[in-house]
């Protein structure tokens, strides 16, 4: 039912998309919300990025939405109280008039700040956007309609109309979150990868002329360059405010104004100047050597300073034995080679559960090696350690459940097929990618890492609360399959 509802929404989000009577009344509307603005000149222009949230840092309006929405929201449960003894009754008559007064006075901020923000869409988020705020504004309607109501001691008919407000908010609501979590209204669209992670060549210094942004692309990362007063600065091209290209806008004032909307971005520190941006532009390292311009994404701030690669040590080779490369790459081998076991092994008894508390106890293992002793010093010379580190969460989430199910069920067979393939890719893609760029290291310290994840990971085996969180582990294996007790037997 909650999907056939889901699919419902969707519908009529794309029927709304598609309506191109929405954008006559659209043009007007935002026609009528731009002129009180553009007579103030440019106080009106510094008084729509206050109110778009550009010195705040995020967008206003889903701040100050929370007022009405939870005053009304209060408003209408006082309302089911109100069958409630006497005093009681009073008391939540007095909270409901309250609240529904508080949030009508809310209302009116928020729905500045949403006009303001709706202003500078276009396309079918515009056509969104005049729905969510036609039916607001009748939510609105309805409240203050209600309020009138109480004024004349006509709680009843009061009482109705807030709970249809209500309903008419909620559907307000979904199209607002459509907006925010589908059209991407108000979220950062530019480009925050780690890519590139170390200084690369990009343009000659004598084809970036002053005041002039150029567009070049690194990595797979679309750039914007400009040329101020000497200095040279590099940003990512796609606009933090929707995505528009820097490349073809211009330099004023100090700053990069972007073509779609006229946020400007401050060429030295890439903070939005101007809204309706909110979120400053990433921006990249910069320097000119031998006639060139070189860019690399800045360390995130939190990370060890990243390390140019020409001051690094000579590259080691690939997987010396002993060191840490080699150390991760025997351990990946020997997960894998218990994945074949488990998969090889009959399901009944318990030679399957033995097997897979062995490869559970080394994926736990391997995930804390990593984390403790090798990322670390990994994040100096690439930018792989974030994403790394969410997919041994995700591998954590998947073992988890593995670790429930029947071993003699075709659904163990599907999620351990399923957990292989995510090791698979973790795996791979550390030896294809994050190990070569872990060779910068050098090789004395990559031989003294892999002293330390051998001897971590030898210490790991040996304690007692490993063998207590596999004792933990067992226990879950056998739940469900009247064997309970024996595991707690055979832990002791």
């Amino acid at each position: 039912m909650a999907q056939r509802r889901a699919r419902i929404g969707d519908r009529i989000t794309q029927w709304i998309e598609h309506r191109r009577s929405l954008d006559a009344p659209g043009h007007a509307l935002g026609v009528s919300v731009s002129l009180p603005f553009r007579l103030m000149g440019r106080r009106g222009k510094d008084l729509r990025s206050l109110l778009h949230g550009t010195r705040y840092g995020h967008p206003l309006h889903p701040l100050l939405v929370t007022v009405p929405v939870g005053s009304w929201t209060a408003s209408v449960l006082f309302d089911l109280l109100e069958g409630a003894s006497d005093e009681p009754a009073l008391r939540a008559r007095a909270a409901a008039d309250m609240t529904l007064g508080l949030g009508c006075l809310g209302a009116g901020a928020a729905v500045l700040t949403g006009l303001v923000d709706w202003q500078d869409t276009h396309g079918k988020a515009r056509r969104v956007g005049v729905v969510h705020a036609a039916t607001n504004a009748t939510a609105l309607g309805l409240f203050l309609g209600s309020l009138s109501l109480r004024r004349r001691g006509r709680r009843r008919e009061a009482r109705g109309v807030s709970r249809l407000g209500f309903a008419t908010l909620f559907a307000g609501g979904y199209l607002g979150g459509h907006l925010a979590y589908r059209r991407r209204v108000g979220t950062d669209h530019a480009d925050r990868g780690n890519a590139p992670f170390g200084f690369t060549p990009v343009l000659p210094a004598t084809d970036l002329p002053e005041n002039t942004p150029r567009r070049v692309e690194v990595d797979g990362v679309e750039v914007v360059l400009v040329r101020h007063e000497g200095a040279v600065s590099a940003f990512s091209d796609r606009c933090s405010h929707f995505g528009g290209p820097l490349s073809q806008g211009w330099v004023f004032d100090g700053g990069l104004v972007c073509p779609w909307h006229g946020s400007r971005y401050c060429l030295k520190s890439g903070d939005p100047l101007d809204g309706p941006a909110t979120a400053p532009q990433p921006r990249f390292e910069v320097r000119e050597r031998d006639g060139m311009i070189a860019l690399r994404r800045p360390a995130p701030p939190g990370d060890p300073e990243r390390v140019p690669v020409e001051t690094l040590a000579p590259p080691a080779p690939a997987g010396e034995e002993g060191d840490a490369i080699h150390v991760l790459s025997l351990h990946h081998g020997l997960m894998r080679t218990l994945f074949d076991l488990v998969a090889a092994t009959p399901p009944e008894g318990d030679a399957r559960l033995a097997v897979l508390d062995e490869l559970a106890g080394e994926m736990d293992m391997h995930e804390k090696i990593e984390h403790e002793i090798f990322y670390p010093a990994a994040r100096r010379v690439t930018g792989m350690v974030p994403s790394a580190g969410a997919e041994h969460r995700q591998l954590a989430d998947q073992l988890a459940i593995l670790l429930t199910l029947d071993t003699a069920s075709s659904e163990f067979d599907a999620h351990l097929r399923a957990l292989r393939n995510a090791v698979e890719h973790h795996a791979g893609t550390e030896e294809r990618e994050m190990f070569p760029a872990a060779r910068s290291l050098g090789r004395t310290e990559l031989r003294s890492l892999g002293r330390a994840l051998a001897d971590r990971l030898e210490d790991l085996r040996r304690a007692r609360t490993q063998r207590l969180i596999r004792l933990g582990r067992q226990v879950a294996l056998e739940r469900g399959r009247g064997r309970l007790g024996r595991a707690i037997n055979r832990g002791a």
